[in-house]
């Protein structure tokens, strides 16, 4: 089917079948536009909850893992998510990267809580890397300096926790 431009109207246009297929052909035909666009490269999640009892990068708990990948030694973003990240009595999370068993020692970020309650917050990071070409795992740690830290992923209340590779972007 070719693609027609339509003419769209908010809270008017009603989404028929035949309509999907406008904006699906249309996608499709839209080209990369001269950058090629995205490529995913690897990603996966989790969906239960992590409860972090590491204490130093040493010991760092596994968030999630890429999966082994061989990279073709060109540019890659590395992006982590977490819904909900708490952290109880005036302490920290802290997230790093590693590949394999080597730390690169990156920090993607932390979450810090100075209160005497609790802090419910969501965790997002990206890193950009260009690996030697070959294969890699990507592994999303975390470790804390808190009475309590735990990432939720709990289906049916949190969004999935993951960590996505991509190319091209």
């Amino acid at each position: 089917m070719s693609y027609t431009p339509q003419t769209w109207v908010d809270d008017v246009t009603v989404v028929t079948a035949a309509r999907m297929n406008y904006i699906e052909s249309g996608i499709a035909g839209a080209g990369g536009g001269g950058g090629g666009g995205v490529t995913e490269l690897a990603y996966a999640y989790r969906n239960t909850d992590l409860a972090v009892t590491a204490t130093s990068a040493a010991a760092a708990q596994d968030v999630i893992s890429s999966g082994a990948v061989s990279y073709a030694g060109t540019r890659i973003k590395i992006e982590v998510f977490c819904a909900r990240v708490k952290v109880t009595s005036g302490g920290y999370a802290i997230f790093a990267l590693w590949d394999g068993s080597t730390n690169l020692n990156v920090a993607l970020g932390q979450v810090y809580y100075q209160g005497s309650v609790s802090l419910d917050a969501p965790f997002y990071a990206q890193y950009f890397v260009t690996p030697s070409a070959g294969s890699h795992t990507y592994w999303w740690k975390v470790w804390m300096a808190a009475s309590a830290v735990t990432l939720y992923s709990t289906p049916g209340s949190d969004a999935p926790t993951f960590i996505r590779v991509t190319s091209g972007g």
